[in-house]
């Protein structure tokens, strides 16, 4: 079973950062999947002596990716739409993409590298970290409507928010791909998704829940959630019901 911990920001960064998040592989995971959540993240890694730094776009749907045993990251994930106060990069070119920090950002990322790379706790990491960072630029109403969009899950109109917002459905878009890398409404799609995800139990009634998380009928969650996942919802919790009995029973979840 992989060890997975999150550590919250400090107060002054809480409004940008979800979490600073650590992970260590038990084992070879060769299709080690993540699952979509209008965020995007920096990963620290000192694999094979190597360290770097790498910038996670937001992703539309689920990726799998290799985890060596043994490899252990650290990663700052910001708030749906909050890493462009921080982060210069192309946004819309790195959606579903992970690329190497330096590569894309003007900003010094090796000064980072070597921080993380003496730091000796998840503490210290995370005052580097936020270091780095610095102070966010101004926020724009791309950043304000991302995080009203966020507090409510997704669900909501995407023409109403523009004209609230005094913009054509047209305007808002181009500005929301250019500040996000993705379109109010893809935003939108994996923040349901992530509200139901959240909300799935094994007694839950799938009618209600959909409902709730603001699909047309259960039919409609089943195929989003597939979509996004890669699973049903019956298959995502037999497999979390699997990985919670080989985690008691001293073994380790495939």
């Amino acid at each position: 079973m992989n060890e997975y911990t999150e550590h919250a920001p400090s107060p002054r960064f809480a409004r940008y950062i979800e979490c600073y998040w650590k992970l260590r592989a038990a084992d070879d995971d060769p299709a080690h999947r993540v699952l979509p959540d209008g965020c995007a993240d920096i990963i620290f890694s000192a694999q094979a002596g190597e360290p770097h730094l790498r910038l996670v776009g937001t992703m539309t749907s689920a990726q799998e990716f290799a985890l060596p045993r043994g490899q252990e990251l650290f990663g700052v994930r910001f708030r749906p739409a909050m890493w462009s106060l921080f982060v210069p990069a192309p946004w819309p070119d790195l959606t579903d993409r992970v690329v190497l920090l330096e590569d894309v950002i003007d900003k010094d990322a090796n000064r980072l590298v070597e921080r993380l790379g003496v730091s000796v706790s998840v503490s210290d990491m995370v005052t580097a970290t936020e270091s780095w960072l610095g102070v966010p630029r101004d926020e724009t109403v791309v950043h304000r409507i991302a995080d009203h969009v966020t507090r409510l899950h997704g669900q909501v109109r995407i023409d109403d928010i523009a004209d609230d917002a005094g913009l054509s459905p047209r305007q808002f878009r181009r500005l929301f791909v250019s500040q996000t890398g993705v379109t109010p409404k893809q935003l939108c799609r994996v923040l349901r998704f992530r509200h139901s995800l959240g909300r799935l139990q094994g007694d839950a009634d799938g009618a209600e829940l959909a409902l709730d998380c603001g699909y047309y009928d259960q039919a409609h969650w089943i195929n989003e959630f597939r979509d996004l996942s890669g699973y049903t919802p019956g298959q995502y919790l037999a497999r979390a019901r699997m990985a919670v009995f080989s985690n008691h029973s001293g073994t380790t979840a495939g």
